[in-house]
């Protein structure tokens, strides 16, 4: 039962750091820098090292499942992933992702998941973890990888509903992103100085989600605020920290994805559409 996860950087690194710790068969596909410092010390993850199998591509893996745990979308993932026939088990933050893959790989190849924590990228192969839930939530179509992951530190949920989950992060990564990016401001600015528009923020990815379909519970913003606020107050996402770095990153793979969802359903989304237009 071994696991492919595409992709060395904070979340790739993190999930197959803590299987590799917990003696699951995982092999981390990455390439460059990523690939010379794993082969050399293997995954540094909070500063210890852990060995773990490598691969330059994920056809060279026989997997019983695949991360994508890059923020990729598209034709690019299916050229990460020529030559494999296992489920597809997706990370990434957005709420057009699971529509965009599935669209090159086939629907009954995806399973859509969410990545819960904060995890910082700090050098090739190497991520440092700073709190919060240090959870995965997935969909059904991959037990291998559920079942491997429950033997590590890593907290997994399995639910059908799982573009709920998807939806949700994103009322709260998603919008402390945008808000934190017009702001200047961490998570703790963004839920006491800006809450007002932080909760407006919230809603109108809730309205969205409601208008594509998606049964996003009503009690869904204040769920988002309590966990705001039980969150470190120095948080801030990897896509504040990419945009002050000078890297576009997830921001239209963010933003851009509500206002264009939006549009779809017919959903005004005047708050993302600013943010859009000022950050873009």
């Amino acid at each position: 039962m071994t696991i492919a996860i595409v992709g060395a950087g904070a979340v790739g690194c993190w999930m197959a750091g803590s299987l590799a710790a917990a003696g699951e068969d995982v092999t981390l596909v990455a390439r460059g820098e990523a690939l010379t410092a794993l082969k050399e010390r293997g995954i540094r993850k909070d500063g210890v090292e852990i060995p773990v199998a490598t691969a330059t591509h994920a056809s060279e893996v026989d997997a019983s499942a695949i991360v994508l745990a890059v923020k990729a979308t598209g034709q690019s993932v299916a050229d990460m992933v020529a030559g494999t026939t296992a489920p597809l088990v997706m990370t990434q933050n957005s709420v057009e992702a699971p529509r965009m893959i599935s669209a090159v790989v086939g629907e009954e190849r995806l399973v859509p998941g969410v990545v819960r924590g904060y995890f910082h990228h700090v050098g090739p192969a190497e991520v440092e973890t700073h709190g919060g839930p240090g959870s995965f939530t997935m969909g059904p179509g991959a037990p291998a990888l559920a079942a491997a992951l429950d033997a590590t530190d890593v907290t997994v949920i399995v639910r059908d509903d799982v573009l709920v989950d998807v939806w949700e992060k994103a009322m709260f990564v998603e919008c402390c992103g945008a808000l934190g990016l017009l702001g200047g401001a961490d998570l703790g600015a963004l839920r006491t100085t800006y809450r007002d528009s932080f909760t407006d923020f919230i809603t109108e990815v809730r309205n969205v989600g409601i208008g594509a379909g998606v049964p996003i519970p009503g009690d869904a913003v204040e769920r988002t605020l309590a966990f705001a606020d039980a969150m470190p107050a120095t948080s801030t996402t990897s896509m504040q920290r990419d945009r002050l770095a000078g890297i576009s990153g997830e921001f239209d793979a963010q933003v851009g994805a509500i206002v264009r969802e939006g549009a779809r359903a017919g959903v005004p989304t005047p708050l993302h559409t600013l943010a859009y237009a000022l950050l873009s």
